[in-house]
């Protein structure tokens, strides 16, 4: 069994409707939040520009947040991101004062397969004469995770994982799972059930075909 390795974690929350209120204020929320070691900057954007563009970048050691118009986003290469920090991202959402309606997690990992062991997956009479270098692999499937319909996406890339000045072969694992861009306007997200789908989502993205 090869050992898979924690890469990183985003969790995107997509809004219902855009947030109308001050970017200087969320400013304040995140800091009050996430306090310590943090660098925030506000993008000066025309109004008329897409909602999708950030507005609001935060870097810092723990996490990094982009706040657009219509989703706000948080990465961590902390795997406990999420457990230690589920109330404050609560606690941001209940200051800007808007609701989920869309949500996406995405976990990335990395695990020491050879392109030869990648290869192995496949229906070897059809692909005999075939030596590859590079594979990529993308699977896609919509089923319903604590009660809400999700696209349940994998992809396996062959490449390197760079880490402390050693070079690691491998193959990069991609799990992105999302409700459906079609329900924003249906679904609603309280507090109870983000918590309940990034959780469902985290412990589905721990599913790999390795």
């Amino acid at each position: 069994m090869n050992k898979t390795q924690f890469v990183r974690f985003q969790v995107s929350l997509f809004f219902k409707s855009d947030y109308t209120g001050q970017f200087e204020n969320a400013s304040l929320a995140i800091k009050k939040e996430f306090s310590g070691d943090i660098e925030t900057q506000i993008l000066g954007l025309p109004s008329n520009m897409p909602s999708e563009i950030p507005r609001l970048i935060v870097k810092s050691t723990v996490v990094d947040i982009n706040l657009s118009k219509n989703r706000i986003d948080f990465s961590s290469i902390d795997s406990d991101f999420f457990e230690k920090h589920s109330l404050k991202i609560l606690s941001i959402l209940s200051t800007l004062l808007v609701e989920v309606g869309r949500i996406g997690v995405v976990v990335t990992s990395f695990t020491e397969v050879s392109t030869e062991e990648f290869r192995n997956i496949f229906d070897q009479s059809r692909i005999s004469s075939i030596k590859p270098k590079e594979i990529t692999v993308r699977l896609n499937e919509v089923l319903k995770l604590a009660g809400v319909n999700v696209n349940n996406s994998q992809t396996y890339e062959t490449g390197v994982l760079n880490e402390n000045t050693i070079t690691r072969n491998g193959v990069i694992i991609v799990r992105d799972i999302n409700s459906l861009a079609e329900d924003l306007s249906k679904n609603s997200f309280n507090k109870e059930s983000i918590i309940g789908f990034v959780e469902a989502s985290i412990l589905k993205a721990k599913e790999i075909i390795f």
